[in-house]
């Protein structure tokens, strides 16, 4: 029977070493080659909005330049006499071609720059002036709408074809004032070659394309071959690029990654293309070696598996047969320790055990038996509570009968009041049953004080069942009676205060009794820190439940002045949804 045992607990551990070492290779290989093909991914669509973006900044900062440019030249007051003078004046005409030859040899040579005058009759230009300038047919729309409706420089994208045959991308015009009257207008020519050569700079890393649109779809090029029609792009994904983001769309055979990026100040948009299938085509060689790895690894787990099997179920049986004879109820059994290693370390250790299981065993009866007898005990003890409820109760209505209404009341709250003390349990109660508490305790002072003082309270409705630690109030109150309202001459006020301000629950209790000296006040203000004094016992308990309870923030802060009385504030969290 020991035999067939052994055998079955050798199969189980010979499964148990294949399963824990198989199934972690195969999941690891597994896992491995699908964090790969992800983390490739998602390293492709950083690395791809990382060169959009760069690639739409570059052509900010170009058309930023053109537009710095070209405020830099209307400057110039020459620009302003040759739109006033028109034709007439040839030398300063000479003037303003100079400066027009200048100035386009700061931004790039197949750009065109043009002067153009309000009347439509006078205009200069570096080359000829294409048709998107002929006033007199577009003065309310496009570029013009624009640059009559801004005080300064506009870029106008817009897909033209100079005379030279050079393929232009944007309008960067601006209106010429006299005061208010609108002169003429200047206006640099940015050639597509120039915003090329800005994105092409950027895509060194990735095989990746590019498509600029304005942000009403119109097409200014198209390198990575989107569907258009009538030079606008009705690609089915066109709005999502509106605003900053990426999509991954499959082609045919291929997977293409779309990164796109909207002009931060320009009426641009970017949308950068790369077929991931180029880059992550040589993941599947990094998979065949992670399976030939995953492989390797399992079937040496198999080996390795049978050899600790076999030397690990010998030495664990004869302790497994140990344990069973103590399991029987024989703790005199011990192990047979075979060899010293960690299987004869775990053979005396058992032995020990079986030692203190033993002693342990004749301990706990004896516990048992005084925990019975403390049991008994306890009952006997609760018969006392009861003995004094039912004395106070026979004193209260033997003083009712007799018709002695102060002890009737001071033995009716005592009672109420030691019930509250001995059965509540809990370390927090509500603010209303915490008030119950205090008016029992406030009546009793009352008969004692007859017409010291007059109570009044002002509680919150709404903070009335929210928790707070048990008799916090009740000290305070008592100290206050006590030592501030009993030495006053006459009759004295007790203010009782309850409300939340700014997060936080404020209790104040009041009094205008005889106060404190300044000496006296830091004195006590001290002690609340110093847990090991004797002095303002109750004022101090107070102080350090509630720092243990809510921290630091929290406490007891103490006002008072002689003859004026002294207030006692208690701070405690307030969260309106916190439950018991």
């Amino acid at each position: 029977m020991q035999a067939q045992q052994s055998r079955k607990f050798y199969k189980k551990l010979l499964s148990t070493f294949l399963v824990i070492s198989i199934i972690p290779s195969l999941f690891i290989g597994v896992i491995s080659s699908i964090l790969m093909e992800k983390i490739l991914k998602d390293r492709l669509i950083s690395e791809s909005a990382k060169t959009t973006d760069s690639a739409m900044m570059s052509i900010d900062l170009l058309m930023e330049k053109y537009g710095d440019t070209l405020e830099e030249f209307c400057r110039d007051e020459l620009i302003r006499q040759v739109l006033l003078s028109g034709e007439g004046d040839k030398s300063l005409s000479q003037k303003v071609y100079e400066k027009m030859y200048s100035t386009l040899s700061l931004l790039h040579p197949s750009g065109d720059i043009h002067i153009i005058g309000a009347d439509s009759d006078f205009n200069l230009s570096l080359r000829d002036l294409p048709d998107i300038y002929d006033l007199k047919r577009n003065q309310n729309w496009g570029s013009f709408r624009l640059a009559n409706s801004s005080s300064g420089a506009i870029v106008y994208p817009t897909l033209f074809t100079s005379s030279g045959q050079t393929e232009m991308i944007a309008s960067v015009i601006k209106t010429i004032r006299d005061g208010e009257d609108c002169i003429g207008y200047v206006a640099f020519d940015v050639p597509l070659e120039a915003v090329r050569s800005q994105v092409i700079g950027t895509n060194d890393l990735l095989p990746i394309n590019f498509t600029l649109m304005t942000d009403n779809y119109y097409l200014l090029f198209n390198d990575i071959g989107l569907p258009a029609q009538t030079q606008f792009i009705n690609w089915m994904h066109r709005s999502e690029t509106q605003e900053r983001g990426y999509l991954i769309e499959k082609e045919g055979q291929r997977n293409m990654l779309y990164t796109f990026q909207p002009s931060s100040g320009y009426k641009f948009i970017l949308i950068g293309g790369l077929n991931i299938d180029l880059i992550a085509g040589n993941l599947s060689i990094v998979s065949y070696l992670l399976a030939a790895t995953a492989l390797i690894a399992i079937v040496i787990c198999i080996m390795v598996s049978f050899i600790v099997s076999r030397h690990i179920n010998l030495p664990l049986q004869k302790i497994v047969h140990a344990m069973q004879l103590m399991e029987s109820g024989d703790f005199d059994q011990r192990a047979e320790i075979i060899d010293n290693d960690e299987f004869g370390y775990l053979a005396s250790q058992f032995n020990d055990m079986c030692g203190k299981i033993k002693e342990l065993f004749q301990k706990d009866h004896e516990k048992q038996e005084l925990l019975r007898i403390a049991e008994v005990k306890n009952l006997h003890s609760q018969i006392n509570p009861h003995f004094l409820y039912n004395t106070l109760d026979s004193i209260k209505w033997l003083a009712k009968i007799n018709h002695e209404q102060e002890i009737y009341t001071m033995v009716k709250n005592l009672s109420y009041m030691l019930k509250n003390s001995i059965h509540v349990s809990r370390e927090f109660v509500t603010i209303r049953e915490s008030l119950s508490s205090l008016e029992a305790y406030i009546a009793i002072q009352q008969i004692r004080f007859a017409d010291k003082f007059v109570i009044r309270t002002e509680i919150a409705e709404n903070i009335m069942d929210y928790m707070i630690p048990t008799l916090i109030l009740q000290p305070l109150v008592e100290n206050a009676m006590i030592h501030g309202l009993e030495p006053k001459p006459g009759k004295g006020t007790l203010m009782i205060r309850g409300f939340v301000e700014q997060g936080r629950l404020i209790f104040q209790i009041q009094d205008d009794g005889i106060g404190m000296e300044e000496t006296e006040l830091m004195a006590l203000t001290d002690s609340l820190s110093d847990r090991d004094g004797t002095e303002h016992i109750g004022l101090k308990n107070v102080s350090q439940r509630i720092k243990l309870y809510y921290g630091d923030a929290y406490g007891v802060k103490v006002e008072s002045m002689p003859g004026r009385g002294s207030t006692v504030t208690l701070t405690f969290p307030f969260m309106e949804d916190l439950e018991e």
